[in-house]
């Protein structure tokens, strides 16, 4: 009976075979290194213009050396340079030069000549200098000649006299804004629009009655009707701390209990948290009544409008988006399915329509989700405030 072979060692079979070493020989890589640069080199010279440069043409047509060149009467006409100044005669638009040795005085002189003016002209020149000199009033103008015009301060000081507004000095002009995305001018506008003068056009007025709720009042209240803001509505709310006068702050004139009649805004922006309130009437618990007119509705901060439960609609939006990935994944598959089989069938042209309108569907789906606006509630019970803005004359709580 033979024996087993031999098994290997545990090296050997840990071990995998090594790759071999490659070396480069040197020669070979100087000789490839040279080589390139020679091919670099003739790129850049034929690259460059450096060969292939045509030469100098000869021309048959060259005149003999014995025989002048022709030159044209148009060569004549003109001057040969700028140190030429004196033009042939007859150039058109030349002017008569003076004449060499002619004095700078001679020819300011001869500039200065008076020239013969037209009568008609001159005396329908004179005629519009004593038309714009003429005087606004009947005395006609002054004797002597045209008057001397105003100085500028003289001018100012005689239009108040004649009841004319002042000129008004030129406004100079608003440096331009560095980054005008900031809106930097626009502030600056604002600014200055918002200097008034130091005293007051109004004067000071004494309270029409000793039973006053003046403006700056907050009344505290309570919602007794909850606030939906998909749909407008009205909403009621409750006083829960009577109100006093403002002079002595001892005689109730809004007691605890009176109702608020108010409504709220419906139109809700996207990213829009609180909901916008206006409180129109006070109803007393006696059944005396005032429109307040449109107050405006707080929180505790005295910030404008309430913030209770805002519902962005995530999961109606998070369906639309499934079903529009759904339809679009059953289109692409119809497509594929289409492009894949051969000849025109009508179970192709089907898949296709019916792939397209799922597309359109599930992206009509996806932007109507997208256009719905949040939903503001407030629930029953919730704590607001109500800011006066305007002075109620009431009477006493009995």
């Amino acid at each position: 009976m033979d024996a087993p072979p031999p098994k290997a060692s545990a090296a050997s079979t840990l071990q995998g075979p090594r790759a071999p070493v490659t070396r480069w020989n040197r020669r070979y890589l100087m000789a490839g290194g040279a080589a390139l640069a020679a091919v670099v080199a003739l790129a850049f010279y034929f690259g460059f213009g450096g060969a292939g440069r045509p030469g100098p043409k000869a021309s048959s047509n060259q005149p003999a050396a014995d025989t002048p060149p022709a030159t044209p009467d148009l060569a004549t006409r003109y001057p040969k340079g700028y140190g030429d100044l004196t033009p042939a005669a007859g150039a058109p638009g030349s002017v008569g030069l003076p004449p060499p040795g002619t004095t700078p005085s001679a020819l300011a002189g001869a500039a200065t000549a008076p020239r013969q003016v037209d009568p008609a002209v001159q005396q329908a020149q004179a005629q519009a200098q004593a038309a714009r000199t003429a005087s606004p009033f009947f005395e006609g103008p002054a004797a002597g000649g045209p008057p001397p015009a105003p100085a500028p301060g003289a001018l100012a000081g005689l239009l108040p006299a004649l009841g004319a507004p002042a000129p008004a000095a030129p406004a100079s002009p608003a440096p331009a804004d560095v980054q005008p995305a900031n809106g930097q001018g626009a502030k600056r506008s604002f600014a200055q629009s918002a200097k008034a003068d130091d005293y007051l056009a109004n004067a000071l007025r004494p309270p029409e009655s000793p039973w006053e709720v003046k403006a700056g009042t907050v009344i505290p209240a309570a919602l007794l009707t909850a606030i939906n803001s998909d749909l407008p509505g009205e909403i009621i709310a409750q006083v829960t701390e009577p109100i006093y006068d403002h002079v002595t702050g001892r005689t109730v004139l809004i007691p605890q209990g009176s109702r608020l009649i108010g409504q709220y805004d419906s139109q809700i922006a996207y990213g829009q948290e609180r909901a916008l309130i206006a409180w129109n009437r006070i109803v007393m618990p006696d059944g005396r009544s005032i429109n307040i007119g449109s107050m405006e509705g707080a929180d505790l901060t005295g910030a404008s409008g309430l913030k209770d439960q805002v519902d962005g609609h995530f999961w109606q939006l998070a369906r639309g988006v499934m079903l529009s990935t759904v339809f679009s994944v059953g289109a692409a598959s119809a497509q594929d399915a289409s492009a894949r089989s051969s000849g025109s069938f009508v179970i192709n042209s089907a898949g296709s329509g019916v792939s397209a309108e799922a597309e359109q569907i599930g992206s009509q789906i996806t932007a109507r989700d997208l256009n719905r606006q949040p939903t503001i509630k407030i629930r029953a019970g919730w704590p607001l405030r109500v800011l006066v803005n305007k002075d109620m004359i009431l009477a006493p709580y009995p």
